[in-house]
């Protein structure tokens, strides 16, 4: 459930590992970044009994006003009274998806919720974390609905073979839907 969880995979020359490593701490550190490889599923809800086992996670996202060539939003993550404050600029370069992501104290998040765009609502969601054959997987459970979900995968490279675990039912591939980004969901 960490904000930060990577895997690093075993395939490829000891070189491949190496450069995964060094591309994942710079995403850490907050370098600008090219998106992650990344595979989205609208999944039928799963059973709580499976998602009772996972790690969750509360996640509050809302957006910054900016200009119509990058996006801001600032995050609030975590459980219990136990929160981590981010900020992340995307923008298009290249017609590649550019990502910068730093922490924020609590205060720096409090002073840039003034700056909101009103345009979009705070967006909430309920993640459950997990693992399946060394890959990472993300389920967000979103309140405005209740009988669907969307599931994550953060891959290697963009043709990684996906294993999906059994208890998913895959209603629609909806990796480059761009109505199931959260910045369109926000709008809802």
């Amino acid at each position: 459930g960490h904000p930060q969880f990577r895997i690093i995979g075993n395939e490829g020359s000891f070189e491949d590992k190496m450069k995964h490593l060094i591309s994942e701490i710079a995403k850490v550190l907050g370098e600008p970044e090219l998106a992650e490889a990344k595979k989205k599923y609208l999944i039928e809800l799963p059973e709580a009994s499976i998602l009772e086992k996972m790690k969750k996670v509360e996640i509050y996202q809302s957006y910054l006003k900016c200009n119509d060539d990058e996006k801001i939003q600032i995050r609030k993550r975590g459980e219990g009274e136990d929160f981590i404050y981010s900020q992340i600029k995307t923008r298009i370069q290249d017609n590649q998806i550019i990502k910068a992501e730093k922490r924020l104290t609590q205060a720096e998040y409090q002073d840039k919720l003034v700056d909101v765009d009103q345009t979009r609502k705070p967006l909430h969601r309920t993640r459950f974390c997990f693992s399946e054959q060394s890959q990472y997987m993300e389920i967000d459970i979103y309140p405005f609905w209740n009988d669907k979900a969307i599931l994550s995968i953060d891959l290697s490279k963009v043709d990684d073979e996906i294993h999906l675990p059994n208890f998913v039912k895959v209603i629609e591939d909806i990796t480059n839907k761009k109505e199931y980004l959260n910045s369109e969901l926000s709008k809802l």
